[in-house]
């Protein structure tokens, strides 16, 4: 049974592993490359998708060909001036993001199980309830994004910790299983929101030519993050104290986060501005 549902989870990847092949490059990434034809042949095959005309006329590039640069050089850049003091709060807030999202989750049917004693079938009724926060949630980050993106991930931060630590109270002092299952959508809400503004941050912040990598350091971080937890609370859930302290903690990893998240740079909050292509175009940030 656990293979057949392992076997289930593994076609979602493969579709999107296939689909890949058919997502065209980013054309502006293209451009700064001098790559012009590609990235003109992408712009009309949207062009077409569109039924539209593409526009005469021909790109043009940059006068510096980035296409051979080593890729430690990309790497040293998003830790230049420009963008260092962006660069490791961004880190720190994938870390804590993934470490309390994925314990959070990963405690919730232990939690619904030993503390109220829930049968498997409405645990998974429970939980399917408490996913329904994650509708409000991107509905408000969707406005708030636009207002801004460090307030608004601040805001999102508090209410996943709020979440959490409502989702303890319910299960470990209060014994209510509506209260519990109410604030699981808020926590849920919250991360979602969360996730959504912070990886849109993510993008945003690094020119076009280092995004990728940018992206791809602090990804390592949200993996770390997600890896260390479900190892935690595996270790902490047989008393009932220490699940306490191990909800105690993803509430206030969540609480860390605002921090940095209030204290980003005001030239990393890119709401209602254009984003860069290269590193060049960048001031040193400060905070």
């Amino acid at each position: 049974q656990d293979v057949r549902l392992l076997g289930v989870e593994s076609v979602p990847a493969g579709i999107f592993t296939l689909i890949r092949f058919f997502i065209p490059e980013s054309p502006r990434y293209l451009l700064n490359l001098n790559r012009r034809e590609e990235a003109a042949n992408v712009l009309r095959r949207v062009a077409r998708m569109c039924g539209k005309e593409a526009p005469q006329g021909h790109l043009v590039g940059y006068e510096e060909d980035l296409e051979t640069r080593n890729p430690l050089a990309r790497f040293r850049e998003i830790l230049s001036p420009e963008v260092r003091s962006t660069t490791w709060r961004i880190w720190l807030m994938a870390f804590c993001a993934q470490f309390a999202s994925a314990g959070f989750v990963f405690a919730m049917p232990k939690l619904f199980e030993s503390e109220l004693g829930l049968p498997p079938k409405e645990i998974s009724l429970m939980i399917l309830l408490g996913v329904v926060g994650v509708i409000p949630g991107l509905v408000i980050a969707f406005f708030a994004i636009e207002w801004s993106r460090k307030k608004s991930v601040s805001v999102f931060y508090l209410a996943s910790a709020v979440g959490v630590a409502l989702f303890a109270i319910a299960t470990m002092a209060a014994g209510s299983v509506e209260f519990a299952v109410a604030a699981s959508m808020v926590a849920r809400g919250g991360m979602e929101g969360m996730f959504a503004i912070l990886n849109t941050i993510r993008v945003e912040v690094y020119p076009t030519t280092n995004r990728i990598t940018a992206m791809g350091t602090s990804q390592v971080f949200y993996n770390i993050g997600g890896a260390i937890t479900t190892l935690i609370f595996g270790a902490m859930s047989g008393s009932r104290t220490l699940a306490a302290v191990c909800l105690s903690i993803y509430a206030g990893a969540y609480a860390l986060s605002v921090l940095p998240a209030l204290t980003l740079p005001a030239k990393s909050d890119y709401a209602g501005r254009a984003v860069l292509d290269r590193i060049t175009q960048l001031v040193p940030i400060n905070v």
